[in-house]
């Protein structure tokens, strides 16, 4: 996506389904968003955030809903995550669900999509480039394997 903001446009041209439209301010791109949420999630006090997205020639409105906390299980051992939602209308079938951990300035940690009766999970399973050690409970390298 290439956005032009002295203009207040954006396009896109992937051979197949090339797109342009006028921008509000603050939009967004869907990738952007997660970091974007990332640093929202930091200072935000509410129970949920808004997102303006440019997706397929059209501004949406992402509605992430904080749902509260929940201690998720991930190879890397057990962690403390907030749990959001993207609210969607009543009459679309998807549903996406994530998890944030504030240990690791909400990076998200687990992803569960559902989407026409199929769900699709993702869970951290690695991490390189920050120290996470501290941010796992009953973390695998803290666990001694022990043999009678």
């Amino acid at each position: 996506m290439k956005f032009n903001w002295p203009d207040m446009m954006v396009q896109i041209d992937d051979q197949e389904h090339p797109w342009q439209l006028h921008l509000e301010p603050n939009t967004l791109d869907k990738l952007v968003y997660q970091i974007s949420l990332m640093r929202d999630l930091a200072k935000h006090k509410g129970d949920h955030i808004n997102y303006r997205i440019a997706d397929g020639g059209k501004l949406k409105t992402y509605q992430i809903r904080i749902l509260g906390q929940e201690r998720i299980k991930t190879p890397l051992g057990e962690i403390d995550a907030i749990k959001l939602t993207r609210h969607r209308d009543k009459d679309n079938d998807r549903e996406t669900t994530l998890w944030c951990a504030p240990s690791l300035s909400y990076l998200p940690v687990k992803l569960e999509h559902i989407e026409d009766g199929t769900t699709f999970t993702a869970v951290l399973r690695r991490l390189t480039g920050m120290d996470y050690q501290h941010a796992f409970i009953n973390d695998v390298t803290d666990t001694v394997n022990t043999h009678d």
